[in-house]
């Protein structure tokens, strides 16, 4: 296939690209969380772009339809044309600096589904892992000393997704990997997200240890309280003094998830970690009172906030109260394309979930399946929309569990492509760079 230039851009190279990328976008992700302050606003914006080449170019060239159910890419499909139309629609909506870069960062935000046009298949998912693992981890030891200790979890997405499966890790990647895990949960009590984060392998893990005596009906019943918990706790929440959300939330989140860098992140601290029932109410109102309830406010905006409304409007010098974006990702999708995007949005969690659970013919992807329904609930928590390293790993996992090549994948097979992410020192025309599994395979235990 020919790009620019006449030079042919082949199936590799584009999966080399979109490896390098990742990589690239591991370090920007944390930009917010770094206690040396200066702007990579730059090179996120450049990076954004490079990546939407790449997978428009992969999707529209490499990509296989087989991969997917008809039903679950006829969901993302009518997902992307509706966030199009928002996109389009923001287009018109922006009206000064502020908006179009909101516009920008919450327009790529909305597109990480795309991902799981490219990550349904093995090969894709197992280039990027393989570079990430070696060339981040060397990379992390040096960042590590100018990161927040609360905001290590905004740099590791790879690791808390192929952590659910530490015992099918090599001994040194598991333990490494397990060390991480308790300094993240340590090292920070205030940071009850990364706390919880951390603790999701760990948990997921020891449920594969024990798979053999932990009936399957505890693996439903799970799949079945992550998926209606969030409902559960919003009425709660609504009827009651009580915010019970805050109990999954994070301070150390809540002061740097705006990705406009709208608010000073010392004032967060004033509202304390309750921050969420309130945000809530605010979105919700703001939808009601301005009439985009079913179509959303487009991403150029953001909703009516009269907690910090008017901090952002004297920092930025324009005449609207607005907050660009929550810690609650959504929140962020119902504001920026309404009650249409947030139910396709939810379907594709939904559908991945129910998949990886009941639909896999190996144990590691039922575990994934989880990893999938967990990250349903927690997006009514936190999980902040943003186009970074922690977001795109999440939708990896959720493009695993759509991925009718990872699902019908035996135990075996399973094993063998995890391990192989490992294998630095064999070189990477090996194995899993040429292999695409086939669909016909039996479950194993």
């Amino acid at each position: 296939m020919r790009g620019f230039g006449g030079k042919v851009i082949s199936y590799r190279q584009v999966i080399n690209w979109l490896a390098v990328l990742i990589l690239a976008i591991t370090p920007v992700s944390v930009e917010l969380w770094l206690r040396i302050r200066f702007s990579l606003a730059l090179i996120r914006f450049s990076l954004y772009f490079i990546f939407l080449f790449f997978i428009l170019f992969y999707i529209f060239n490499y990509y296989d339809k087989d991969k997917l159910r008809d039903a679950d890419r006829k969901i993302i499909y009518i997902y992307l044309a509706w966030i199009v139309i928002c996109i389009v629609r923001g287009c018109f909506e922006a009206s000064d600096y502020w908006q179009w870069k909101n516009l920008i960062e919450a327009s790529f935000a909305l597109l990480l589904p795309l991902f799981c046009l490219i990550f349904c298949d093995p090969v894709a998912v197992h280039r990027p892992l393989r570079v990430w693992f070696p060339w981040a981890s060397l990379l992390f030891v040096f960042i590590c000393m100018f990161l927040h200790r609360g905001a290590i979890v905004f740099y590791v997405g790879p690791f808390l997704l192929i952590g659910c499966l530490l015992p099918l890790i090599p001994n040194e990647w598991k333990w490494p990997a397990l060390i991480l895990f308790f300094v993240m949960i340590f090292i920070d009590f205030g940071a009850r997200s990364q706390m919880i984060k951390a603790l999701l392998p760990i948990m997921l893990s020891l449920l594969y240890v024990f798979r053999k005596i932990v009936p399957f009906v505890l693996v439903k019943f799970a799949h079945i309280l992550m998926c209606f918990l969030p409902f559960v706790l919003l009425l709660a929440g609504m009827l009651g003094s009580q915010d019970v959300f805050t109990y999954f939330a994070s301070v150390s989140s809540d002061a740097a998830s705006d990705t406009m860098d709208m608010e000073a992140r010392d004032n967060i601290e004033e509202f304390g970690a309750n921050t969420r029932t309130f945000l809530y109410e605010e979105v919700i109102s703001s939808a009601v009172n301005n009439n985009y309830v079913i179509w959303g406010r487009t991403p150029a905006r953001g909703n009516d906030s009269a907690y910090f409304g008017e901090k952002i409007a004297n920092q930025l010098q324009v005449n609207r109260f607005e907050r660009p974006s929550n810690e609650v990702g959504f929140l962020n999708v119902f504001t920026w394309t309404g009650l249409i995007g947030i139910i396709l949005y939810c379907l594709i969690f939904l559908r991945a979930a129910w998949l990886g659970v009941y639909r896999s013919r190996n144990i590691p992807m039922k575990i994934i399946g989880l990893f999938a329904a967990f990250h349903f609930f927690y997006g009514f928590v936190e999980d902040c929309n943003r186009f970074d390293i922690q977001n795109i790993s999440m939708w990896m996992g959720l493009a695993m569990c759509l991925s009718e090549n990872f699902r019908s994948m035996s135990d075996k097979e399973f094993k063998a492509w995890l391990k192989s992410l490992f294998l630095i020192l064999r070189p990477h025309n090996s194995t899993w760079d040429h292999v695409i599994v086939s669909s016909d395979k039996t479950f194993e235990d």
